[in-house]
Formats: structure tokens, sequence, C-alpha cells
């Protein structure tokens, strides 16, 4: 797990460097270029395992670009100390979605979770 929260971290980073020289429409254009590039070989290889509704994932594809855009224009008028954490509560999110969509069931420790994302948030944003 290591590897992954330090690669996100030097990635988030160097993330303001490119809005910096590019702004912010085109690092998004930028890094969606770069995302797909590793992407589509890796479906092309796995396009028998890989499968799903053509619209939801159409959907996810369309989430993703807007939420890179969101966190690179925040980049563009903010610091990453502040953004970078902000743009990593997107779990928040995902789990309103998940009960308000799916009718999941959150057990105690979930809600305080959530309850702490919140306030870390709040806190963030004084």
């Amino acid at each position: 797990m290591w590897p992954g929260i330090v690669s996100q971290g030097v990635g988030l980073t160097l993330a303001k460097v490119l809005v910096g020289q590019l702004g912010s429409v085109a690092a998004t254009v930028w890094f969606e270029t770069l995302m797909l590039a590793y992407l589509v070989p890796f479906a092309w290889l796995n396009r028998k395992k890989i499968s799903g509704p053509v619209v939801e994932n159409a959907g996810a594809a369309l989430a993703y670009f807007i939420g890179f855009f969101s966190f690179a224009t925040a980049l563009s008028i903010g610091v990453v100390s502040l953004a970078a954490p902000i743009a990593n509560l997107f779990p928040l999110v995902a789990v309103g979605l998940a009960v308000i969509v799916y009718g999941e069931k959150l057990e105690r420790h979930q809600w305080a979770g959530l309850a702490l994302a919140a306030v870390a948030l709040a806190g963030l944003s004084l």
C-alpha cells in the first residue's frame, strides 16, 4: 500500500508543476492523454475479461475527466497542500452514492469514518 500512497503523493505534487506550465485545461488534456496511452493497451490485452455497460463506463470516464480538471483548476489558483487532501476525499462521494443508489448499509465505524473525513474537510477549508 505504501508504494501507492507515495506515488499518488508524488503525482499530485508534480501535477502542480504541470498546471503551472500549461494551465489547467492543457494539463488535463495532457494527463488524460497519458492515461489513455496506458489504459487502451491494457484494455485491448484484457478485452475478453473487461465488460460492462458502455454508458456507465463512459460516465465513469467523464466523471474522472471532470474530477482531474477540477483538481487542476484548484492547483492553478491554490496550493498543493490544500487541493490534494481535499481532492482525495472523493470516497465521501462514492460512499454517499453507494448508500443512496445501491441501498448499502453502513456500520457505526463507517459512519464515524465519514464524520471524521467531513470534519477534516471542514478543517482544511478554514
